[in-house]
């Protein structure tokens, strides 16, 4: 939807606000470690935190690598979207 969105709107305003940008990229990917802080790996750490009532932390916690599966689909989206213009070209 953001992708479409730019498209209607290809401002810079619109591209921080659905995170299209080398900079969210970076710092998403830095605070995931790439990828490596996922739903698998932080599984033990966010059931503990749900077993002793904290679970606005781990609501917290997962939305690192949320927000770094949305960037990253954003990202993707975006070069396909890319792709199919240059094709029809």
């Amino acid at each position: 939807m953001g992708v479409l969105f730019y498209q209607k709107h290809p401002t810079r305003r619109v591209r921080m606000m659905i995170q299209l940008t080398w900079l969210h990229r970076l710092l998403w990917g830095l605070l995931s470690g790439n990828g490596t802080l996922n739903e698998r790996t932080l599984s033990p750490l966010l059931r503990w935190l749900i077993a002793r009532g904290k679970s606005q932390w781990a609501l917290e916690l997962s939305r690192i690598f949320l927000n770094w599966y949305g960037v990253k689909t954003v990202h993707r989206e975006f070069r396909h979207q890319q792709a199919i213009a240059a094709s029809n070209h």
